[in-house]
């Protein structure tokens, strides 16, 4: 395990950085150590923090789905006296919804 301590004198603050064995590009300077001084020089803001929570919303939305369906179909299919191959339809018809719809919000 490669450990490299770099100084980050950009800030009144002396920071330590550890790297993990780096990546490293043609200049021999880690790529991590460049995608963290610049994460350290933006500085964590309001519009992180809404993007943090924003992204957050997402992903539970996607897993509430689910958790809804896994909770609810067997109630629906006793109810309504469905075979299990409409109730592997509908669980089908929500994962293909899921993977268009993923496809679609990702190309906007």
């Amino acid at each position: 395990m490669n450990l490299i301590n770099e100084r980050n004198n950009s800030t009144s603050i002396n920071e330590t950085t550890y790297l993990i064995s780096p990546v490293t590009t043609d200049s021999n300077t880690p790529s991590n150590y460049i995608i963290t001084k610049t994460i350290n020089d933006i500085k964590w803001g309001k519009y992180q923090t809404y993007l943090f929570y924003l992204c957050g919303m997402g992903w539970m939305a996607d897993n509430l789905w689910m958790q809804v369906l896994a909770v609810c179909l067997p109630s629906i299919q006793q109810e309504f006296k469905l075979s299990n191959t409409y109730s592997a339809i509908a669980t089908i018809s929500m994962m293909c919804g899921m993977l268009f719809g993923s496809l679609l919000w990702g190309f906007i």
